[in-house]
C-alpha cells in the first residue's frame, strides 16, 4: 500500500510546516504519522522547541542519551562506501569503542584514560618531561619484558 504526503503551514505560523503522511488504505487516524519540521531554519530539534542554528539535528535531554548504531568489527568493515564522518560503536571482538570513517579508513576513538590510552607504539608528540613519563606512582619497581620474559637489570630504586 502506498504512502502519500502533504505539506501545509499550521495556523498560518511563518517558518513552520506540518508534514502528514498517511497510508492510502482505510487506516484510523491513530495510524497517521505527524511531525513538525522547521522549514526556514532547516534543522530539527528533538526535546527542544528551538534547535541550535548550527546543528542539523539538535537532541536535548537531561535523563537520556543518544544511542549510536552498535555492530561487530566484521559488520563495521563491511559497510559499503562509508561517508567521511560516519560514526559507529564497535561492540566486538576487539578494540571495542567508537569509530569514525575518515578519508578511506576507520579511526578508533581511544579512551583518554584506562584501556586503549597511554603511550603509542609508533611514537608520541607533545610530551612534557614534567608530566609525561614511563614509570610507577607507587613504591613498586618498573619491570620491562620482551616476549613475556623480564629484561634489563635490576632491582628497585636504582637512580640514574
Amino acid at each position: 500500500e502506498g504512502v502519500s504526503g502533504a505539506l501545509h503551514s499550521p495556523q498560518g505560523r511563518r517558518g513552520e510546516a506540518a508534514v502528514s503522511f498517511r497510508s492510502q488504505s482505510n487506516h484510523s487516524a491513530a495510524e497517521t504519522i505527524h511531525f513538525l519540521a522547521v522549514a526556514v531554519a532547516q534543522n530539527v530539534g528533538i526535546g527542544t522547541p528551538t534547535p541550535n542554528a548550527s546543528a542539523l539535528l539538535d537532541v536535548s535531554a537531561t535523563d537520556k542519551g543518544l544511542l549510536i548504531p552498535r555492530m561487530s568489527k566484521t559488520q563495521r568493515t563491511a559497510i559499503a562506501a562509508p561517508a567521511n564522518g560516519l560514526l559507529v560503536f564497535q561492540n566486538a571482538p576487539d578494540s571495542i569503542g567508537f569509530y569514525y570513517y575518515n578519508s578511506g579508513s576507520w579511526v578508533w576513538l581511544q579512551n583518554a584514560s584506562g584501556a586503549g590510552s597511554g603511550w603509542s607504539t609508533t611514537g608520541n608528540a607533545g610530551t612534557d618531561t614534567s608530566v609525561n613519563f614511563i614509570g610507577t606512582l607507587d613504591n613498586m619497581p618498573l619491570i620491562l619484558k620482551s616476549n613475556g620474559m623480564k629484561i634489563g637489570g635490576g632491582g628497585c630504586c636504582h637512580h640514574l
